[in-house]
């Protein structure tokens, strides 16, 4: 079926997060591996439920490492958070223009309603979509895990974002890096989709989906398909 919507992931998918998350913060003297800051992350982690949408809260991971410091204040933990937040937003919109996607989704909404699915929380992504889309104008629906209070692959969230962008949801077409919240929920749904492994670190082959290792090709194949 014709894709008349397209439904983006945003981390890993539209941009490299995980290396804009590690550059931030280096900008704050902290590793992202192997030091404090994981400790306090993966401490943060093993509090919650599996799979809890606060567990991406950066706001909770500055707070444990303060703690585990002897550091804490409320003072330290917003300044920490308002550094790294500005550094992310920095890094994204560098990556953004770097990535020539702007020419890639100016493009795409001149034949389609695209919409952007993702997890994570409201206020972290609402600084990547700033940096990406400061006026608003590339999504008709943006929708985070935690406004679901659940995260993909809940089909609720594919329900909700489609309906937001006023497209059956099975005339949509999701685009992500993740096998398992992206690609699977949406075939289960009856979606197309694409797979891009732009930033995957490990590939895969898959025959039933369109596989990519640039996002910029996905431009190509939306193309055709919307004139089949």
């Amino acid at each position: 079926m014709t894709p008349q919507g397209v439904i983006f992931d945003l981390d890993d998918t539209l941009i490299d997060a995980t290396s804009a998350y590690a550059e931030a913060l280096q900008e704050l003297g902290l590793a992202s591996k192997g030091g404090i800051y994981e400790k306090s992350r993966t401490l943060v982690k093993e509090r919650l439920p599996r799979g809890h949408v606060c567990s991406h809260n950066r706001v909770l991971y500055f707070k444990a490492m303060l703690e585990a410091k002897g550091e804490f204040s409320g003072q330290r933990v917003l300044d920490l958070v308002r550094t790294y937040e500005s550094a992310l937003y920095r890094i994204v919109a560098l990556q953004w223009d770097r990535f020539e996607r702007m020419k890639l989704m100016e493009g795409l909404r001149r034949n389609f309603v695209i919409g952007l699915l993702t997890n994570e929380t409201t206020r972290m992504q609402m600084v990547k979509i700033a940096a990406i889309d400061p006026f608003g104008v590339l999504f008709s629906a943006v929708v985070t895990s935690e406004e679901m209070g659940s995260e993909k692959p809940d089909h609720r969230n594919f329900r909700n974002v489609a309906e937001r962008m006023g497209v059956p949801l099975e005339h949509c077409c999701v685009v992500g890096d993740s096998w398992e919240k992206d690609i699977e929920p949406a075939l289960a749904l009856g979606c197309s989709a694409i797979w891009t492994q732009e930033f995957t670190r490990t590939k895969y082959d898959r025959k039933d989906v369109p596989v990519v290792q640039s996002l910029n090709e996905i431009s190509k194949w939306l193309q055709v398909r919307k004139a089949s």
